[in-house]
């Protein structure tokens, strides 16, 4: 009679188990590292730009929180996603990690594993025993939760923290934006020139950076955001006590606010430095140079200013007469035609 027909070894529901075990492995390595990831970061993040906002700490504390934050971070990236992500997580792998929670199952499981990668079908003792060897191991198996292999510590806070967080931040983000960004800015680059937007815009105008002794100087600005009553232009004199100004900021239909202050002309006798205050907004400071009269210089090797006087026909006097070099003044008839040369020390715009 024919032989019948050997069964083969069938591990079909044993992959899938390890299968399963495999997938949540790495989910509860995914959602744990991740949650903790982002807790690190957005965390640090929340805080920092909370205490910032509220105290304006300085570059260096934050240069310090920022360079903490991205060591912590390379730290529970490596250990918490790296590594569990990393490690064996084949089936033999896997079966060996479930007989160190089950040690009854004594190495039957993963010799089990083996034996269904190599198969059996050979007509032989060894193979008759195999296929033993598996069947007892398959039913040893089949009681064990391979789920105790995975190690759930933490897993709950992490998801639940990195949630939290992800939602507190996509919450500040949403109901203020600008503040959200500033605060971002300002921590990824702590000693970039980057401040909080104040309430009060201040915008002034270009002033003179150039004028006269003596002569007047004057501050104009806008002001939009919140506009208090008044601004307060201060300038500093080196050597001197500063001087203050109290300027009324007139509102006017379209909602912009608009300053205006003099320093009169007997004040302004040396270089001086401005700048403008109102409510949290402060202006650059700006300087102005102060300088003393032109002064008259040589012409041609000769004294300024040179004067030609043209007369009238009717009055038979020679003409053109040149009066003497350095002589400004003129005592001439009606009708004479006066010609002025002259030098000064510095270029000007008009004389």
């Amino acid at each position: 009679m024919p032989s019948a027909k050997r069964p083969v070894l069938d591990g079909t529901m044993l992959r899938q188990r390890l299968a399963a075990l495999r997938r949540r492995l790495r989910f509860v390595a995914t959602v744990r590292g991740s949650g903790l990831l982002l807790t690190v970061l957005l965390a640090t993040a929340v805080i920092a730009g909370l205490f910032d906002w509220r105290w304006h700490l300085p570059a260096l504390v934050r240069a310090v929180v920022l360079v903490g934050t991205m060591v912590g971070s390379v730290i529970v990236a490596y250990r918490y996603l790296f590594r569990p992500l990393s490690a064996p997580s084949d089936d033999l792998s896997l079966a060996l990690r479930v007989e160190e929670e089950y040690p009854l199952l004594n190495d039957s499981l993963a010799s089990t594993v083996q034996f269904l990668e190599r198969g059996t079908q050979a007509e032989s003792s060894s193979a008759v025993l195999e296929r033993e060897a598996v069947k007892r191991a398959l039913g040893r198996a089949a009681g064990c939760d391979f789920g105790k292999v995975i190690n759930k510590r933490g897993l709950a806070w992490a998801g639940v923290s990195g949630g939290v967080f992800t939602a507190l931040t996509v919450a500040l983000i949403t109901l203020s934006p600008s503040l959200a960004t500033t605060a971002f800015l300002r921590l990824a680059n702590p000693f970039g020139d980057i401040d909080w937007p104040k309430k009060t815009q201040l915008e002034i105008e270009e002033p003179r950076s150039r004028i006269g002794r003596n002569e007047a100087f004057e501050v104009r600005g806008t002001v939009h955001g919140v506009i208090p009553s008044q601004a307060v232009v201060i300038f500093r004199f080196d050597g001197f006590p500063n001087l203050e100004h109290h300027c009324d900021i007139r509102t006017d239909e379209s909602g912009v606010g608009h300053l205006n202050t003099r320093l009169p002309a007997g004040r302004v006798e040396r270089n001086f430095r401005f700048h403008v205050k109102a409510n949290d907004a402060l202006s650059p400071e700006y300087l102005v140079e102060v300088l003393p009269p032109p002064s008259l210089v040589a012409l041609d090797g000769k004294p300024s200013p040179l004067l030609t006087l043209t007369y009238p026909a009717y009055t038979d006097l020679p003409s053109p007469e040149a009066l003497s070099p350095g002589i400004g003044n003129i005592d001439a008839v009606v009708g004479t035609a006066v010609q002025l040369r002259a030098r000064v020390d510095r270029p000007l715009a008009r004389a």
